[in-house]
């Protein structure tokens, strides 16, 4: 995997407090090595006007949606500020989750860049930039070059601090019921794959809209599987059993039924994700779910959820799959 840098805003020591979108294209630098997308949020801190300092997630996928890993990075810059514009030259550097495809558990990567940064509001800045990637994995990693784009929100620390107070968090532990898979390549030659042993966990911030009880936001989840076959008849060995991650990031809408509740502290919604599910592989995926809050405060709720949720096989004949998604969580 390989990520191309992100870029921040121009600020000054009154407003250091930055959150940055950033998308990127990576170009392998050998002709087996295929070319990389990536999508990276990141959030940071200015010590000054030159210097700055943020860590950051995101998703990264090859361009033929084959593999996808959920980096975990941290990232300096230093700003070069001048009247109009301001050029910069960063370094980031950290870890690539393997949840799709690909070898092992993820890899290590540096990324530094240069690049330019334009402010387009009082708050807001563009930024281009251009960087080399290096992985760093056993057996060697990959090289790339690649060019990133995005734009960053500074609100003078206190304005983005209540923007971020709008969102509703939550936390939340799902399971999913197992799927089969089945693939055939002769009369006397049958593989059933089972996925089955769902764990993970979501991170949901979620915030309302104009539409009274409507909320929209994001959610993203990363867990783990256990993968069992048989072959005619006969399953393998529990040794021979893999474990794999799977992840997913995705846009959030929940309505909440407030209009019949038991106490005005238990209510139900209804809810729907939309965005990519990576089991191994990666697909467009829509989890129609419906569930109850129990309040415990103000803003903070239990919330117990069930619904269809889209699993995908690495095999070219079998088709996608749903199975029952279960989720316990809690918002605050």
């Amino acid at each position: 995997m390989a990520s191309a840098g992100i870029s921040s805003a121009q600020t000054t020591a009154k407003s250091p407090n930055e959150f940055s979108v950033n998308i990127g294209y990576n170009i392998g630098l050998k002709k087996e090595v295929p070319d990389m997308l990536l999508l990276q949020t990141e959030y940071g801190r200015h010590i000054n006007e030159q210097f700055y300092i943020g860590a950051g997630t995101g998703i990264i996928t090859d361009t033929k949606f084959k593999t996808a890993g959920i980096p975990l990075f941290a990232r300096a810059e230093v700003d070069f500020p001048t009247e109009s514009l301001t050029p910069y030259i960063s370094f980031q550097a950290g870890y690539d989750f393997n949840v799709s495809g690909g070898n092992g558990t993820g890899n290590g990567r540096i990324n530094p860049v240069v690049g330019v940064k334009v402010p387009v509001s009082k708050n807001n800045t563009v930024n281009l930039g251009f960087g080399y990637t290096r992985t760093l994995a056993s057996g060697g990693g990959s090289d790339y070059l690649g060019f990133n784009t995005g734009i960053s929100f500074n609100a003078g620390g206190h304005g983005l601090a209540r923007f971020f107070k709008k969102f509703e968090y939550s936390m939340e532990l799902e399971t999913m019921l197992p799927v089969s898979y089945t693939k055939e390549r002769a009369s006397d030659d049958v593989t059933e794959y089972k996925y089955k042993n769902f764990i993970g966990f979501r991170f949901n911030a979620i915030m309302p809209t104009k539409l009274p009880n409507l909320y929209a936001g994001y959610s993203i989840g990363m867990g783990t599987f256990t993968e069992k076959w048989q072959w005619n008849g006969k399953y393998a060995s529990s040794s021979d059993n893999l474990q794999d991650f799977y992840g997913n990031i995705m846009a959030r809408a929940r309505y909440k039924v407030k209009q019949v509740n038991i106490t005005d502290r238990i209510y139900p919604f209804a809810q729907v994700d939309m965005g990519i599910a990576a089991y191994y592989d990666i697909k467009f995926a829509v989890n129609p779910t419906v569930g109850i809050s129990i309040m415990t405060g103000k803003k903070q709720s239990v919330d117990i959820s069930a619904g269809y949720c889209t699993v995908s096989s690495d095999s070219e004949d079998s088709p996608s799959k749903g199975t029952l998604r279960i989720a316990a969580g809690y918002t605050f």
